[in-house]
């Protein structure tokens, strides 16, 4: 290891978040702006001076019709409004919109589809000193925003790229990957002799990775699939449907789970199975090591959606890190205690999104976890 220098150079953490390569504001508890990364002034065509201290929700003057705007503006006041009383992160739906005003000389920036998310950070005392508010431009998913009643949702066509992703993953990185995984096998059986413990550890990290690596190809073609598979609404019982995924994923939990009484809802039944098997197994999954496990999946129908609660008294979470929960490949355990890839929940997130909801999750270390997803009322009618 390389010694110490004796003085280490205080970083510069505004030019630092400046420079930062994500579409970021920072805001005040009032939802004035106190800060902006580059990336999020060139996106917008706002200037710095231009913006801080000024409202948030001032931004979207002229930058959509009322028929964007409107919808967008709601569901973030709805997301920040719980941030600051729930002091957890808060990952909305996708929705689409411009990001920047129109120019005299063109038409602005088209709609898109983006992501927002919407973090604390607490002061010494617990309460929300700031809210980093970031937008992410999001590839590929099928289900913008929440649909008007008696309308239906309205869908794009999914990402090119995403095809062509899973595409690759299934034919032309698994043939590699199991050339790799055979030649180790056959080595270890023709050199048995010749190799030592140690040599044959080696071999057998291989293919153990080998494995985890065909594991994770899986996943990754199954969350493609949902992100591009159209959408068969249906109505649908959730209890039922929860019932029907726990015979899937509870076989082999040994502690309780209570299934309360849920409101019904309509959907994409094949997703929404796949969202509630992602939540329970990771509820299971979490409470392995806790001597007497507990599981539980609530759901009441409050402020125009349905929501959904499956908590547990496992592992638990530092909520500080709750924003990296629903994002492909992020893991707040380490692999060797849990299991996982960091796919299930950003599987769970694609999915709701699609449906026009939204996820969130609290949690405390050593004390277990909920993981909320909600879905419009609307889609119960």
């Amino acid at each position: 290891m390389r010694p110490k220098h004796e003085s280490v150079p205080q970083p510069d953490f505004q030019l630092l978040f400046e420079s930062a390569p994500g579409l970021y504001l920072v805001l005040a508890p009032d939802l004035t702006i106190a800060g902006a990364s580059n990336a999020y002034l060139q996106a917008s065509r706002l200037q710095r001076a231009d913006i801080l201290g000024c409202d948030l929700f001032a931004l979207f003057d002229g930058v959509d019709g009322p028929d964007q705007a409107e919808p967008v503006q709601a569901a973030l006041q709805a997301s920040l409004a719980q941030v600051l009383q729930t002091r957890a992160p808060n990952i909305m739906a996708v929705n689409e919109y411009a990001v920047c005003r129109p120019e005299p000389t063109d038409g602005g920036s088209p709609p898109a589809q983006w992501r927002q998310c919407n973090v604390p950070v607490l002061g010494a005392d617990g309460e929300v000193t700031y809210i980093i508010h970031q937008i992410e431009r999001v590839a590929g998913v099928a289900q913008v925003g929440a649909p008007e009643a008696g309308k239906p949702a309205k869908e794009v066509e999914p990402s090119k790229e995403i095809e062509h992703f899973a595409y690759a993953i299934s034919h032309d990185l698994r043939a590699p990957l199991r050339a790799i995984d055979g030649f180790a096998h056959l080595l270890s059986d023709r050199a048995r002799d010749r190799l030592d413990n140690e040599d044959q550890r080696l071999l057998g990290v291989v293919r153990e990775n080998c494995t985890k690596m065909g594991m994770l190809m899986d996943e990754l073609v199954d969350f493609s699939r949902v992100t591009r598979v159209k959408l068969h609404r249906s109505r649908i019982d959730m209890a039922a449907l929860v019932g029907a995924a726990w015979a899937q994923e509870g076989v082999n939990y040994n502690g309780q789970i209570v299934i309360n009484r849920l409101p019904a809802t309509s959907g994409d039944y094949g997703l929404l199975h796949q969202v509630w098997v992602n939540l329970l197994s990771n509820a299971a999954k979490y409470t392995a090591h806790q001597p007497e496990p507990r599981i539980e999946v609530s759901g009441e129908t409050i402020d125009g959606e349905c929501r959904y609660r499956v908590s547990d008294n496992g592992a638990g979470f530092d909520m500080r890190y709750a924003g990296k929960l629903f994002m492909l490949f992020q893991r707040l355990h380490n692999s060797d205690e849990f299991h996982g890839s960091g796919v299930g929940l950003a599987m769970v997130a694609s999915i709701v999104g699609r449906h026009g909801g939204r996820v969130w999750a609290e949690g405390e270390v050593g004390k277990g976890a909920s993981f909320y997803f909600a879905l419009p009322e609307q889609e119960a009618a």
